[in-house]
């Protein structure tokens, strides 16, 4: 399906004045509706209103994501370094700030295929034998590479 879009320009504060808007109902939205939309209440041997209900806890577990990735972008880069392996065997900042399962920051990539070079949101996993960016995968070393904390 297809969502019609504006093609006129909009300037960056003005999209993250309309995203925190949106970030605002979403957590008044959450709220409402509780933890795995508990407070929604409806007649359980209705099927269609436990179908909505089904669907509304799917919704909310999307509406999380975005909920705390805009919360993440509101806050300011604090740190900034090239990476490397610590005497535990974590990629840290030089500052010492270093990296587990589930950490996330923002890794500097090079795209050789575009020739491009940007900025790239991930989490840091660890696949058995070393950490690695889930954003490249696996089998990408993020050894040496940039990388920028938000706090």
């Amino acid at each position: 399906m297809y969502f019609n879009k504006s093609s006129k320009d909009i300037s960056l504060e003005d999209a993250k004045y309309h995203f925190l808007k949106v970030k605002s109902e979403i957590k008044d939205l959450l709220y409402e509706l509780g933890d795995d939309c508990e407070n929604l209440r409806v007649n359980r041997e209705n099927l269609d209103q436990e179908f909505m209900k089904d669907q509304y806890r799917i919704l909310t577990e999307s509406l999380e994501d975005i909920y705390y990735r805009l919360e993440y972008l509101t806050k300011p880069v604090v740190e900034q370094g090239y990476i490397k392996h610590n005497d535990a065997k974590r990629y840290a900042l030089p500052s010492g700030t270093y990296f587990t399962s589930g950490s996330t920051c923002e890794i500097l990539y090079n795209d050789t295929k575009y020739d491009e070079q940007y900025w790239l949101y991930t989490s840091i996993e660890h696949n058995g034998s070393d950490y690695y960016a889930k954003a490249l995968g696996p089998d990408v070393s993020i050894n040496g590479m940039m990388v920028r904390v938000r706090k």
